[in-house]
């Protein structure tokens, strides 16, 4: 059982740089067996003689890592095992065209999720927490504490039909949610809601159960809320099988 996600620290020295982003990955990898295993992170250029920078067991996520500039690729691999590939994320391209993660001010968590019935390959998934000049997650509001809730990291045997799930707390309903449209907790969105401060028991129900008054699917688990404040609640599981939630903070950036 998951609740609140451990940190694994970063192995080596990485060059920093004075316009450089801020990047930490979390592992949700599952293979296409459903079974979670854990991963070899390399950031920067890969040689036959690197050591991983950060080896992630699953459920657990790195510290920040300062991003070099040029942005390098982020390598992904089953654990002691460099014969096959999970992921290689472009950076420079695939966190936004022409806008690549190191810039001033940009903070970024890249999530490595499960792999489909069909391919072991992984999936990644890279949120923009902050930025001091492009759109970024959902921004903390005065005097509201907020959950950030997703569900790609649960396993789908149809990558076209990916479930749903609500968000809520065990007898007093389903999580306000905060944007338009996004009622339910999907693959598709990271999704604010309302959530009291403290250490809040949220569980997980089914997308049918519009009051979240029904047995939970999984939870409830303590998750660590605060004013002001953004914690991911990433729900994950296999194909067909249960459902658990990883409690994440948001941490605020450090200010240049």
């Amino acid at each position: 059982m998951l609740a609140v996600a451990a940190m694994a620290a970063p192995v080596g020295t990485l060059r920093a740089d004075t316009n450089a982003g801020k990047l930490r990955i979390v592992n949700l990898y599952r293979g296409a067996d459903g079974k979670p295993g854990a991963v070899d992170v390399y950031l920067g250029p890969e040689t036959p003689s690197a050591s991983a920078t950060v080896t992630l067991p699953f459920g657990q996520s790195s510290a920040y890592l300062t991003v070099p500039s040029p942005p390098p690729h982020l390598l992904f691999y089953p654990a002691r095992q460099r014969a096959s590939r999970l992921y290689d994320l472009n950076l420079q391209q695939e966190v936004g065209p022409g806008t690549p993660v190191s810039v001033n001010g940009e903070q970024v968590t890249a999530i490595l999720g499960p792999a489909t019935t069909k391919s072991a390959a992984a999936t990644v998934s890279v949120v923009r927490e902050w930025s001091t000049s492009r759109f970024a997650l959902y921004a903390p509001k005065p005097g509201i504490a907020l959950v950030v809730g997703w569900a790609g990291a649960v396993q789908s045997a149809d990558p076209q039909q990916r479930p749903a799930f609500r968000l809520g707390l065990p007898g007093k309903g389903c999580l306000r949610h905060r944007m338009p449209g996004e009622e339910t907790v999907t693959a598709a969105h990271f999704s604010p809601f309302e959530a009291p401060k403290g250490m809040t028991p949220i569980a997980v129900y089914a997308a049918t159960d519009e009051r979240c008054s029904g047995a939970p699917l999984a939870g409830p688990r303590q998750v660590p809320t605060f004013l002001q404040g953004r914690t991911y609640v990433l729900l994950h599981g296999p194909t067909a099988g249960p459902v658990d939630l990883l409690a994440l903070p948001i941490p605020y950036p450090q200010e240049p």
